[in-house]
């Protein structure tokens, strides 16, 4: 029998690929980053059904519920990327490793249907947690 921490995994894994969407909040029409996040967060407990924002909504949540900032990601841990913590956050993901991520990416504002995800690459992949130059931090999922 697999354990929790092993079904969200593969939760998350079977995600790689659904396409990007601002905005998108399903995994059949597309998912944007927070909506990704938001997905997982709710199949982990660990957000009510009814909640929605975006990437800095996320971290101000988070952190004012007792989420701390993590030196070495864990699986679940969100990563943040921005400009700044207190109102620059642009971007979020969740960590696998201590080093891999995964996250709905390769889009923008402009990435609103599936012709466009397509052409752009956009979509859910894994990358390096230090594959953006705006990384900010990690903290407990």
């Amino acid at each position: 029998m697999k354990s929790s921490t092993e079904v969200l995994y593969d939760y998350l894994i079977s995600m790689l690929g659904v396409p990007y969407k601002y905005g998108g909040n399903n995994r059949l029409t597309g998912l944007d980053c927070s909506g990704l996040v938001i997905d997982f967060k709710k199949a982990e407990g660990k957000l009510p059904f009814v909640f929605d924002t975006n990437a800095q909504g996320l971290y101000d949540h988070f952190t004012r519920t007792g989420s701390k900032i993590r030196l070495v990601p864990q699986f679940g841990d969100l990563a943040f990327y921005g400009k700044d913590l207190n109102t620059g956050i642009i971007h979020v993901a969740i960590c696998l490793t201590t080093t891999l991520m995964i996250e709905a990416g390769g889009g923008n504002s402009s990435t609103r249907d599936l012709d466009t995800a397509k052409i752009n690459g956009a979509m859910v992949r894994i990358k390096h947690i230090n594959f953006r130059k705006d990384y900010l931090t990690v903290i407990g999922g």
